[in-house]
């Protein structure tokens, strides 16, 4: 009984072993030689027809003067995805990297049968994203990055959460909204202090009120002193502007030395703060140098990519450039592009050795208005305005470009382009 018992159950494990496909095949090398080394065969966990779990695994299957036979179970009727991941193996390398899909057969497969697109190059291999467990989803909890992205910026976020760049000079400071303004001016300035101040007005026993030469901003910031001992706002004295009025029990006596500490905005603290208060600087978007070329046709020597955050209505832009042509032989033409609005566009001859232009655009709500003005060695000058309807939406780029009139050893290079914006303001 007990055999019939264990023989019982070694019929039960064969029955649950999965079905195997045989896969045989000659491998040759391109020369005509045959194929010697191994295959690293993986794959990832699976569940074949008949509710057979395969898990993660790996095989090495050598191959020896060209013959190649291995037996792998079905995948192309397995329950969801599955493969075979098959790494080639010769004199110590991996050569390639191919995926197979088995089909159930009873008849001996070649690889032909079974190999799931062409090979790639060792290491080129894709993994998709829903292949690392949790990789989608902690993607999709990042930020991405937007069209105002720029390399050596402050990075900040924009108001559909991508990642963009703060815009402005390089000694500007940033504000939390991620807008720019020159350190030390505006709403977003560092405040001024007034130290060891007397406060006007006569200390004889009888005056309670004395004047402060500013307003304390805020009003809190306010630490009064009388001899050398702090008073109480709300207790000792009450605060009104610039005001102060002591209550009849703290009223100061003769010969009593009476000094203010407080806090102001730089608007009311200087003229230099009072001046620039509330007023936008301009914001250097890009300057630098640009390209050379000696082509008959149009290529980019520079461009400056303007943010869509940065194009609102009431903006003015300003766009320099300035380019140098050397050699005789040949004539040279330049053009200035806001997005793909043509702005300027000149031809110069072999003589000018240099031409230079300004254009500026002032944006409005469906476009807006360009005007340039250019001129060179010999060049004459030129200006020209029109409206334009280019969309602002994802930003726009400024492209300088620059051409040969013939095929020439001349070249014409971009020495310069610079790009500033002023903000339009209430």
């Amino acid at each position: 009984m007990r055999k019939l018992a264990g023989w019982a159950l070694l019929a039960g494990s064969l029955m649950a072993a999965p079905r195997l496909v045989t896969i045989q095949d000659t491998l040759y090398k391109a020369d005509g030689t045959k194929f010697n080394g191994v295959l690293l065969i993986d794959w990832r966990s699976f569940q074949t027809s008949d509710n057979i779990t395969v898990p993660t695994q790996s095989l090495v299957v050598p191959v020896t003067d060209g013959v190649l036979r291995v037996l792998l179970t079905p995948t192309t009727t397995a329950q969801g995805s599955a493969h075979y991941d098959v790494r080639y193996n010769s004199d110590g390398r991996v050569l390639f990297v191919e995926q197979w899909n088995v089909p159930p057969s009873t008849a001996v497969l070649t690889l032909s049968s079974v190999r799931a697109g062409a090979t790639s190059p060792a290491g080129a291999t894709a993994i998709l994203i829903g292949d690392v467990t949790g990789l989608e989803d902690e993607l999709a909890a990042r930020p991405v990055k937007g069209t105002s992205f720029a390399n050596n910026r402050v990075m900040v976020s924009s108001a559909s959460g991508t990642i963009g760049s703060a815009f402005g000079s390089t000694s500007d400071c940033v504000r939390v909204d991620g807008t720019s303004t020159p350190c030390g001016t505006g709403s977003g300035s560092s405040p001024v202090f007034t130290d060891g101040e007397a406060p006007a007005g006569a200390v004889d026993g009888a005056n309670i009120t004395y004047n402060l030469a500013a307003v304390p901003n805020p009003a809190t910031s306010l630490a009064l002193f009388r001899n050398g001992i702090i008073q109480k706002q709300g207790l000792d004295y009450s605060l009104n502007g610039g005001t102060i009025t002591f209550v009849s029990a703290a009223t100061p006596q003769s010969n009593d030395i009476l000094l203010a500490n407080y806090r102001l905005a730089a608007s009311a603290g200087s003229l230099i703060g009072s001046l620039a208060a509330g007023y936008a600087a301009p914001q250097i978007i890009c300057s630098n140098v640009g390209a050379s070329t000696n082509s008959a046709t149009p290529v980019v020597l520079g461009s400056c990519m303007v943010p869509a955050g940065f194009i609102l209505p009431g903006d003015r832009f300003e766009i320099r450039y300035d380019f140098t042509h050397a050699g005789v032989t040949a004539g040279f033409g330049v053009e200035a592009k806001w997005g793909t609005t043509s702005m300027m566009n000149r031809t110069a001859a072999a003589a000018d050795i240099a031409v230079t232009g300004k254009s500026e655009f002032a944006a409005s709500a469906s476009g807006g208005v360009w005007s340039t003005q250019s001129w060179g060695t010999s060049l004459t000058f030129a200006a020209s305005a029109a409206a334009t309807q280019e969309s602002a939406v994802n930003g726009v780029t400024v492209g300088i470009y620059g051409r040969m009139s013939a095929i020439t050893e001349d070249t014409v290079s971009l020495i310069n382009i610079l790009v500033i914006r002023y903000p339009g303001t209430i």
